[in-house]
């Protein structure tokens, strides 16, 4: 009879986890999974807003149009109907 040596894997521990989002669908249906792995390990989930800034070649900062107020009237659209289910509660840092 032969002994078989199996090697030991330790278990991965998540404490957080950052889920970037620039909300558009792909963020929302990305969501309930990064929620299911949280919930799995115990771990917080800490948003962050990512985007590509337009760019405007040759102009001032004062003659450039603001992209923040769009991407601030897209967060509210996308942020508090997508994460209210999966986390619970509101957390702001």
């Amino acid at each position: 009879m032969s002994a078989v040596i199996a090697p030991i894997v330790p278990s991965i521990e998540l404490k957080r986890i950052l889920f970037t989002t620039d909300f558009t669908e792909a963020s929302r249906r990305a969501l309930p999974i990064v929620s299911a792995i949280a919930r799995r390990y115990g771990a917080r989930i800490f948003m962050a807003h990512v985007w590509s800034p337009k760019v405007y070649p040759m102009v001032s900062p004062e003659e450039s149009p603001g992209s923040d107020n769009v991407a601030a009237s897209h967060e509210n659209d996308f942020l508090y109907p997508a994460i209210s289910p999966h986390l619970g509660q509101r957390e702001t840092v």
